[in-house]
């Protein structure tokens, strides 16, 4: 999955100047199976790449996420953020697409 997320940073990359940040994230354990409407962001596991910018630091212009436990990351950017980052979610996120400024879903997901 992460390959999909990747390969549309790098198409992005190639129409305009960007610098591509991976960050690979899970949930604690005792969080892991709740429901994404529950989870909040001090629910990642510390050893998780930290999602929020530093104190001064400018945060993405572009959000590129994939798989359901990048979910409730996506949605909380969204809503707080505004027009920017875009958030673009890979895979079908089994949510609203509203709640993303845009859902790239394989054929094989069925997302219409």
């Amino acid at each position: 999955m992460e390959n999909q997320a990747l390969g549309l940073a790098e198409a992005v990359q190639r129409l305009t100047p960007a610098d591509i940040v991976v960050k690979r994230i899970r949930w604690r354990p005792f969080f892991d199976k709740w429901p994404s409407a529950l989870k909040r962001p001090w629910m990642l596991d510390p050893a998780s790449d930290a999602v929020e910018p530093a104190p001064g630091e400018r945060g993405p212009d572009l959000w590129i996420a994939t798989g359901r436990a990048t979910l409730p990351l996506s949605i909380a950017l969204k809503r707080r953020s505004g027009p920017r980052p875009f958030v673009v979610q890979t895979q079908d996120p089994r949510l609203p697409p509203r709640l993303f400024d845009l859902v790239v879903a394989p054929a094989h997901d069925g997302l219409e």
